[in-house]
Order: structure tokens, then C-alpha cells, then sequence
């Protein structure tokens, strides 16, 4: 995703990158992520199905 497309309120699943001009996010497999109101990168563990 290119980090500057990405507005507050935006979500994705990793795995994916993130990139913008002088950082890259790398978002594993088994990650949640949003862009808060601040449009800060929050990052949260997805929870495992339990069988």
C-alpha cells in the first residue's frame, strides 16, 4: 500500500507492505491494521479461530 493513499479509517490485513518516501511497514501474516484519527499505522494481532 502506498502509505499516503491510506486516510484515517482505512484498514488492512497482513501479510502486505506499507512503503512511503523514508520508511517501509512490514505487516506479517496474522496482523490487522488501521490508520487511527491521527493517522498513525496501528498494528493488532488478529485472534486464531479456535476450532
Amino acid at each position: 500500500f502506498n502509505r499516503s493513499a491510506l486516510e484515517p479509517g482505512a484498514r488492512f490485513a497482513g501479510p502486505c507492505v506499507v512503503t512511503e518516501g523514508q520508511t517501509t511497514t512490514v505487516v506479517t501474516g496474522g496482523y490487522n491494521g488501521r490508520i487511527d484519527g491521527f493517522g498513525h499505522i496501528v498494528l493488532e494481532r488478529r485472534e486464531e479461530a479456535q476450532p
